[in-house]
């Protein structure tokens, strides 16, 4: 494979160095990429590698991650004409956290669908008005202690994520159904980008 470029499919291979005649499960190409690195991700919907696991993807490093890709040709062809890369919370969990410990992370996602994502846990939350924080982030949570990181959101869809699940509404808050920075002062950038039916909290 070239330097710097990883495969994942959506069957859940969890070994390997993730090239592209044998992709590997999206965590661990995560995991095995450099800062820097760019991985992309075939067709299919890709869901926790462990039903135990809070979110489905866990990023700590600088990477761009381009989904809606065939791979049949023996290279990444990549285009919104092609099934979508579905990234699945489930309603269970988180479905991209990102904590990069760098003065400046930068992380880019292009063509992926990021759904059901559940945010519960207020771990990375900030606490804001007279409410108990539940949960925040469902669709991506990025703990962000510098304010200086950038996300890139380009052709994406985020559907029904949701920041808490809460039992006890009058006293509870939730944030960020689809995307949530920790800090003020993050860049967001999005392109062509499609938000529908997320929300701060489902009850």
């Amino acid at each position: 494979q070239a330097a710097g470029v990883w495969y994942a499919t959506a069957d859940c291979i969890n070994e390997g160095s993730c090239p592209i005649t044998a992709p590997c499960n999206i965590q661990r190409a995560v995991s095995q990429a450099a800062s820097g690195d760019t991985i992309y991700l075939e067709s299919g919907t890709y869901t926790a590698s462990n039903d135990a696991d809070p979110r489905v993807i866990w990023i700590t490093k600088n990477l761009t991650l381009t989904g809606s890709c065939d791979f049949s040709s023996g290279s990444a062809v990549c285009s919104q004409d092609n099934d979508p890369s579905i990234i699945n919370g489930e309603g269970k969990r988180r479905v991209i956290h990102v904590q990069i410990a760098s003065d400046l992370g930068e992380v880019e996602l292009n063509f992926l669908h990021i759904i059901g994502g559940n945010g519960n846990g207020a771990a990375g939350c900030t606490s804001s008005g007279p409410y108990t924080t539940t949960g925040c982030g469902g669709g991506i949570l990025w703990i962000d202690g510098t304010g200086a990181n950038i996300l890139r959101v380009n052709s994406c869809k985020f559907w029904a994520n949701f920041g808490s699940y809460q039992n006890a509404p009058a006293a509870e808050a939730g944030f960020g159904g689809g995307i949530y920075f920790s800090s003020l002062g993050g860049t967001l950038e999005v392109s062509k980008t499609f938000f529908q039916q997320n929300a701060a909290a489902r009850y």
